[in-house]
């Protein structure tokens, strides 16, 4: 099933919804892997979030869900290392992109890599990893 997820600042946990329906699955809030990740972007709503100084969802990653397994984390660098991936973050007010672990920004629209796992850290702070594509 086609899903787009981002992280919910209100609520926390991640809001995934069924892009067919449009309707938000509260059932997976965490612990979520999709196939074939590509970042979006409204571009109205980022513009919102300059012009008001409010953040809202205006970036998601979608894909196909696979699974919403339960997982142990450690910590962000210990996944990471773990499935030779990158960790990602979207700030609005810092970058009109996501980027990784290493400040690169991340193109919309394009793929991603081969698997995203959106889970949290012991302290309940997000982690998206975006695994490579496989050469």
């Amino acid at each position: 099933m086609k899903v787009k997820v981002h992280w919910n600042l209100h609520k926390g946990g991640y809001s995934v919804t069924n892009t067919k329906t449009g309707r938000v699955m509260p059932e997976f809030t965490d612990n979520i892997v999709i196939t074939n990740p590509q970042a979006k972007i409204a571009q109205g709503k980022y513009d919102d979030c300059q012009t008001k100084g409010k953040r809202h969802v205006c970036a998601w990653i979608t894909g196909e869900m696979i699974d919403s397994a339960p997982a142990s984390v450690d910590s962000a660098g210990v996944l990471s290392t773990l499935i030779n991936g990158d960790l990602l973050s979207y700030n609005p007010f810092k970058n009109r992109h996501f980027t990784n672990q290493d400040g690169v920004e991340i193109p919309f629209n394009e793929s991603l890599g081969e698997f995203a796992t959106f889970t949290t850290d012991d302290s309940g702070k997000p982690i998206t990893i975006v695994t490579k594509k496989r050469k």
